[in-house]
């Protein structure tokens, strides 16, 4: 009798500790769609508020502010801190772009070659010089605020950007060129391996 007691209270734990671990994994999963769902409506809401930027005032001028330094720093004198970076920096609004919101943020000479290869350097008297913009890209879940009036700091908008440490305020760099279309012009994103200095151009239009 005890042994067949012993076996139930056995079955009954273990039928308990399933019911808990699937409890567990669907409350996962659960969070996970909601997580999804919040991302997808930020985005979205970030998106929104910079296209009524890019497409409806001809100053595309920004000032992305450090969120992590806001309540302590700002707006006082603008040092860099080695871990947080930067109180705030100023840029120009590129685009919104799945990976992120791109920024203007330096222009660079670059030279290309016959081959077609772009350098930082120039290698060869037949190199062209042609011009390089640096565009930041942050991440939309690292932008936690958008103030599109601007504070009576600065006459511009003002993005608070939340980034990981040592990155503020772009996760990575991509490279623009412009090129002629018609009477206009248009930028073309520049693809470029981070192995050799040298590298060729891999043109994707958007």
């Amino acid at each position: 009798m005890s042994d067949w007691s012993f076996g139930l209270s056995d079955l009954i734990a273990a039928i308990g500790i399933a019911i808990s671990a699937t409890i567990a994994v669907l409350l996962y999963i659960l969070s996970r769609k909601i997580g999804l769902s919040q991302s997808l409506e930020h985005r979205s809401n970030i998106q929104t508020a910079l296209r009524k930027k890019i497409h409806g005032d001809e100053n595309k001028k920004v000032e992305l502010v450090n969120a992590r330094r806001f309540k302590h720093d700002y707006p006082d004198d603008n040092d860099k801190s080695l871990i947080f970076g930067y109180r705030y920096l100023a840029g120009e609004i590129k685009g919104v772009y799945v990976d992120g919101a791109e920024f203007i943020h330096e222009i660079r000479h670059a030279y290309q070659d016959k081959a077609n290869h772009l350098s930082l350097t120039k290698r060869s008297s037949t190199d062209k010089k042609t011009t390089v913009f640096v565009v930041g890209v942050v991440p939309y879940d690292w932008i936690i605020f958008i103030n599109p009036e601007g504070d009576d700091t600065t006459n511009c908008m003002q993005i608070f950007v939340r980034a990981r440490l040592f990155k503020f305020p772009y996760k990575k760099n991509v490279f623009y060129v412009i090129g002629k279309i018609g009477e206009g012009s248009v930028y073309t994103r520049v693809s470029i391996s981070q192995q050799p200095v040298s590298v060729k151009l891999q043109l994707k239009s958007n």
